[in-house]
């Protein structure tokens, strides 16, 4: 994905105004107040490396969207921001008013500010191609007070979005440093034929069968191991009766409508992809494990069993290059948080490089005291990654590519 993309290796910055777009979105609190989360370290490594070089350093992000809770203002992000840097990250309370254009103006060399929200603006929130963004009269006015642009946020670049898609055909355009992090674990993933083992498990069908069918079809994985509701998916299509209560589990996350995709897929590569061979269930709340043998079982499936975590743990260790996403089954739940602990600590183990999906999988580790930096890259990215590992373009990478003008 690389191909074409500049980064900050590859500019002078000093003196120069940059418009960098980061991703700082972040969840709320039950008091009320933003959580403070990896993103603003991953999006602070490129802001101090720009202010140490003498930039002036312009930072556009989102928080929410419009008409949900979580839509507000940046005032806290800045503090955060702040706090993770140890620079001054002045806010600034508007984005292409005159109040936000005469801050640029004002700034000096290694100056940081945040511009408001950038989701206040309706021309935003419009998904369009980078022709039509580049000429919307919010790039127009925040290009012409800049001098480049940097994406540095992977994790929303699968939207058209004007912030991501128009600046790059006005201004010379760099990845930065989380986004070039991103694209290098995606190569790396993408680059290894027929060697890469990808873990997939949690709720999400429709993103999981996306990477499995690219993934097989263009010869990139050596083994797919499914666990959680990728794995019920799969054990139907194989003909399999889960039980009334996974059954009816399996309805309420539409499984139904990925079935016919699931038994063609198994069909066509069934020497790649790995189903459980036993699996735990919850008898009156004690684990309780079966092989898949005897199904249909009339208790609630929420783990894989001893014999699926041994074999999923050899395969991982061996692998050469190794993806994570959804973890393989309820580790909230101490009963049924083997799988979880145990391929996690396999994940640490292993001499592969390995890319983990963030959210449960980070959760996890930290409830089980696993050592995260021994993952080689852990994505802040949800559905820019599965995307990009299913073949599509993203629209903010892509623009990446545009020669300027």
């Amino acid at each position: 994905m690389f191909d074409g993309i500049n980064t900050l290796d590859d500019v002078e910055v000093k003196g120069k105004t940059v418009l960098v777009r980061i991703d700082i979105n972040s969840g709320i609190g039950e008091d009320g107040k933003i959580i403070n989360n990896p993103r603003f370290v991953a999006s602070g490594v490129t802001i101090k490396e720009l202010a140490s070089k003498g930039a002036k350093v312009v930072l556009l992000a989102h928080q929410g969207r419009p008409g949900d809770d979580e839509f507000r203002s940046l005032k806290e992000h800045a503090e955060f921001l702040s706090q993770e840097t140890g620079l001054e990250v002045r806010f600034v309370r508007d984005v292409i008013g005159p109040v936000a254009l005469d801050r640029i103006k004002e700034m000096r060399g290694g100056d940081v500010i945040l511009l408001e929200n950038v989701r206040f603006l309706a021309e935003e929130n419009l998904e369009a191609d980078a022709k039509s963004a580049s000429k919307s009269v919010y790039v127009q006015k925040l290009a012409a007070c800049a001098e480049m642009y940097v994406n540095d946020a992977f994790s929303v670049s699968h939207r058209g979005q004007a912030s991501l898609v128009g600046f790059p055909s006005l201004l010379p355009s760099f990845a930065g440093r989380s986004m070039q992090r991103e694209l290098t674990a995606v190569d790396t993933l993408l680059g290894h034929e027929k060697e890469a083992v990808f873990l997939l498990g949690g709720m999400k069908l429709k993103e999981v069968l996306d990477i499995i069918s690219a993934m097989c079809k263009h010869g990139k994985a050596s083994k797919i191991l499914l666990a959680g509701m990728p794995a019920l998916l799969f054990l139907k299509a194989k003909g399999l009766n889960l039980g009334e209560k996974n059954e009816e589990i399996f309805t309420s996350h539409n499984g139904e409508e990925f079935l016919s995709l699931a038994k063609e897929l198994w069909k066509n590569y069934l020497e790649i992809i790995a189903t459980p061979v036993d699996v735990a269930v919850d008898i009156d709340t004690k684990r309780k494990e079966y092989s898949v043998l005897d199904l249909p079982l009339n208790y609630i499936i929420r783990d894989i069993g001893v014999k699926t975590i041994k074999n999923y743990a050899e395969i991982i260790k061996s692998a050469k290059t190794v993806f994570a996403k959804g973890v393989p089954g309820e580790f909230e739940k101490r009963e049924f948080s083997l799988g979880t602990k145990e391929l996690g600590k396999a994940l640490t183990e292993t001499k592969a490089f390995t890319v983990m999906g963030g959210g449960a999988w980070s959760t996890a580790f930290k409830e089980f005291n696993l050592d995260q930096t021994k993952i080689s890259h852990v994505s802040l990215s949800g559905g820019a990654l599965l995307e990009a590992l299913s073949g599509k373009k993203l629209p903010g990478v892509e623009a990446l590519r545009q020669k300027q003008g």
